[in-house]
This record gives structure tokens, sequence and C-alpha cells, in this order.
């Protein structure tokens, strides 16, 4: 059983609401406080009450302990658009395996979306569960939401006392794991409703009933006008208002489109001019830190760097193996990307970018979010695979100094478009050689196909299913490489009878690139590499 009053809509009437008090509970103390903030601005105190104080998170989840989450609001207003950011992603981050429970997800969904107006300072929202009974979230003490069961209760628990809490302190407190500030228990025990902000949720929904109810009534009284005014004019009369109204209705709706495209374009081009911004101070650090290392090479000897190098030179070649370790985090983090479940839950899409400065020891500092108009999701998906891409990508030897500006982009798209190919940097006049003798060309050649094999049968996954029915076999297939390093195709050339086979083989193929670039001086455009393995038991 799943009761929601804001899916009500004209129907509920404030004496229905009235009937849907809570039932009395059981007497619940508070286990523990904390102050929710983020961005150093505090949103709400929050309590939890139990039956008596716990301070194991397992006990507290039992599905026998009746409990109770408190939050009153401290902030002067917090808006709706707020409240499902901070919601949707707290909930994201503590929860696993949702998806298995579709009336879970949508519960979530409506309390995510339960607020029409801000909240403001001294706004309550209570959080209940009986045992056997039914989660029940009350908004200034009138019933909001019910659902059976605990798990409602529990995902939105999770949000503070799950894997990724507000903070370590905030857990430990709600946790009765530190001593309890007294001016927050006072606050909590003793809190009353303001007056002004008493039947709040109630007067939002009268709010809705009554605009539904006015268009009704306006729908009414314009079709019994139009009926009258038929019956007394002549045909051709009739037609001229009807198209009159038309014309007016069609003027009204353009008005509203530009006035929406003119809102979101303003909006699109203050994001876009920051972005350029962005990209702009980002091309001006590279420019400046590849001049500033040239400078600290000029006169060396080396034989990496060669001798008697101008600084114009070697600021150029900076540049290259800037560009070549951009390109190169740049590539991997396509690979890591996962579009997370929730974001899709939510619709949420578009390109996601950050600016960041890559330690030689492949730390990531100073991220930077070019585009804020995307959901945190998605940035905060991209951040992750960027921490993850970095450790496998290798910093060309050549390139100077201990940190450097970079930038990474993913294009989120619902309906899965592929993603901007960037193309590999090209080497610089002074670093460009002719093709090697063709005795070391094979050489490379043998030896950049003897690390990819290793690559790919590192990558094996041996079906679990094959092994239990005892299929093994030999299985060779040829993929084709391209000089960047890029995966053109792949294709069996001695298939096994055994599809699981088959489909492992090729799965590691595809999870081993992208692959390093062609070894230079190979003279190939492209290489062709044969794969072979045998599953054996």
């Amino acid at each position: 059983m799943f009761l929601l009053l804001a899916r009500c809509g004209r129907s509920v009437s404030l004496a229905l609401l009235l009937l849907c008090a809570l039932p009395a509970s059981a007497d619940l103390v508070l286990n523990g406080s904390a102050v929710y903030q983020q961005l150093t601005r505090n949103y709400y105190l929050a309590g939890l009450y139990l039956p008596q104080p716990a301070q194991s998170a397992e006990t507290i989840f039992s599905p026998a302990v009746a409990r109770r989450m408190q939050l009153v609001v401290t902030a002067d207003h917090w808006s709706p658009r707020k409240w499902r950011s901070q919601w949707q992603n707290n909930i994201a981050i503590n929860n696993d395996g949702l998806q298995a429970s579709p009336q879970l997800q949508q519960a979530l969904m409506d309390f995510t979306r339960l607020l029409r107006h801000d909240l403001q300072t001294g706004d309550e929202i209570r959080i209940d569960f009986q045992p056997g009974g039914a989660t029940r979230i009350q908004l200034n003490r009138e019933l909001a939401m019910a659902v059976d069961g605990p798990q409602l209760f529990d995902a939105l628990l999770r949000t503070w006392i799950g894997k990724l809490p507000p903070s370590r302190e905030f857990r430990q407190q709600i946790l009765g794991l530190t001593a309890m500030d007294e001016g927050q228990q006072q606050t909590l025990l003793s809190h009353h409703i303001p007056e002004a902000r008493q039947q709040l949720y109630s007067g939002w929904l009268a709010e809705e009933a009554a605009i539904a109810a006015a268009a009704e009534a306006r729908a009414a009284v314009r079709l019994a006008a139009q009926a009258a005014a038929e019956d007394a004019r002549r045909e051709q009369q009739r037609q001229a208002e009807e198209a009159r109204l038309a014309e007016q209705a069609q003027a009204e709706e353009q008005a509203r489109q530009q006035q929406q495209q003119a809102h979101l374009q303003a909006a699109r081009d203050d994001a876009e001019r920051e972005q350029l911004q962005k990209a702009a101070a980002l091309q001006q650090a590279q420019q400046a830190a590849a001049q500033q290392q040239a400078r600290r090479l000029v006169g060396q000897t080396s034989n990496v760097l060669g001798a008697g190098k101008t600084a114009a030179v070697l600021a150029q070649e900076q540049i290259y193996y800037l560009q070549l370790l951009q390109w190169r985090v740049q590539r991997q983090v396509q690979a890591e990307v996962s579009y997370p479940a929730w974001a899709k839950q939510f619709k949420e899409e578009g390109l996601a970018q950050v600016d960041f400065r890559l330690q030689r020891d492949k730390s990531v500092l100073q991220t930077d979010i070019r585009n804020t108009q995307i959901s945190d999701l998605l940035n905060s998906e991209l951040v992750r695979a960027l921490r993850v891409a970095v450790l496998q990508v290798e910093v060309p030897p050549d390139l100077d100094g201990d940190s450097w500006p970079l930038a990474v982009s993913y294009r989120f798209s619902l309906s899965e478009d592929e993603q901007p190919l960037t193309a590999m940097p090209e080497a610089p006049a002074s670093l460009r050689q002719g093709p090697l003798p063709a005795a070391q060309q094979q050489q490379l050649l043998a030896a950049y196909r003897a690390a990819q094999l290793q690559r790919i049968y590192a990558a094996v996954v041996y079906p679990a299913a094959a092994r239990i029915l005892k299929k093994q076999g030999p299985v060779v297939l040829e993929a084709d490489i391209a000089a960047d390093g890029r995966l053109l195709a792949v294709r069996p050339l001695r298939p096994s009878v055994h599809r699981e086979l088959n489909d492992a083989l090729q799965a590691a193929v595809q999870q081993s690139a992208p692959f390093p670039a062609l070894p230079a001086g190979s003279g190939e455009t492209s290489l062709t590499l044969t794969v072979s393995y045998e599953f054996r038991l």
C-alpha cells in the first residue's frame, strides 16, 4: 500500500487531510543530533529518535526498531530545486541496488519533489517508521506521504549514517558517538511550528485544487459563452470569431515560446561564455608552462633534448608533450566513464568539463567544473573517471616540470551519441624522424604486438557457465588498431564452436582498448593484431 497525499490533486479535501493524522507511537528518545551543512551554509538541524540509545547502524536498521528522523529548517529559505538536488545526490551515493524496487524508486522520486514552494526557518519534516507499519512523512505535522515497510525510511537515513554521510562528524553525532549539544537538543525536543507556517502542506494542496477548479470554471464559462454566441450569430460570424480566437491563442503561444527561448538562450550564452573564458585561461596556462619549461631547458645537452636548441623550439616541443598528455588522458577518461544510473533515471544529460592540475605522481589537484548547468551526478562521475584514468596514462618522459594544467570532457547523452574524437597531436619538426630501418621497424612492431597481447590476455575472463559445462578450446580473432591506438574492428579468424568463448575473448579485446599509439618510426598507419587464446580447464 502506497499513500501520497501530494498526488491526490483536486480530489483531496482539507477534511480528508485532517483524517490522515499519524497514530500515537511508542515513546522515543533523542539518540543524536547534528547540523546539516553544505558549502558553509546551514540548512537544518537533524535529530534521530529511537526507543533507546543505539550506536550501531545494524541495530538501528532492524525492522523491529521504531525510529524517527526530525529535520528543523534553519536556513532562511530552502528552494524546491536545492531540496531536490541535495536529496537526489545524497540518495544516489548512499544506496545501491535501488533499481530492483520500482516502488521504492517512485517513493524516493516523490519525496525529492515534495516541495511546492520554499521551506523557511522553523519548518519541520518528520519521517517516522513503526515496526509492521509504514514509513510516514510529515511536513509541519501534516501527513504528506505514507509507504508500507521501512525501505523508504532506511534509504533516507543512509544519507545521514551511510557510507558517504554529510561528514564524519555528522554521522558520529547522529549515532550518539559524541556528546549532544544541549542547545541542539533543546531546539529539537521543544520545537513548535510557527503559527504562520501551520497547515503549510494542506495550504499547498488547497492552492493546487483552487487553481485546477478555477481553470475548470474558466473553461466552462468559455464553452457556455461560445455556445450562446453560436446560437445568436450567423455561421459566418461564428467562424470569424473562432478564427480570431485561434489567431490570438497562437500569438500568445508564440510570444510565450519566444520568451522561454530567450531565457534559455541567455542561460546558454552565459554558460558558453564562461566555458570559453576557462578554455582560453587553460590554453594560456599551458603556453606559459611550456615557455617556462623551455627557458629552464635552454643550453642543456642531454641526448633526449638535443644540444643547442632555441627556447622557441623547446617551447614547441614542450607544448607537443603537454598536448600528447592531454590527448592520452582524454582518451582514457572516455573509456572509464560510466553513465550514473540515477542520472539516467532523472533524465540528466549534457557536456561535463573539468579543468585540473596533474602532478607527476599522477595525483589530481585543483579540479574546477566548467559547466555548472548540468547535474552534480554527471560532473562527479567525470571527476571519478578522471582520477582512475590518470593512473593508467604514461606521462611523456621528456615533459618538464612537476605538474601541468589540463582539461577533460565527456558528453552524457540519453540517446547514446558517440563521443567526439580528438586527433592525436602531431610532433613538431624538431622531433620528427623518418622511417627506421626495416629490421628495427620489425623489432618495434614485434615488441608492440607482444605487449598488447599480454594486455588482452590479462583481461580475459573465463565464463562461469562455460566452466560448469566443461567448454574449452582455442579461439583466434583479428583486431585492427589505428596509429593512435583506437580499436577499429574485431573479427573472428578461427572461432570456437562455443559462442561464450568467442564472446569472452572479443570482450577482453574491447576492454583493453584504447591501446597505446603505434611506435614512432614504424612506418605503419594501422596494425592488425592476431589474438590466439586457448580456454583450458
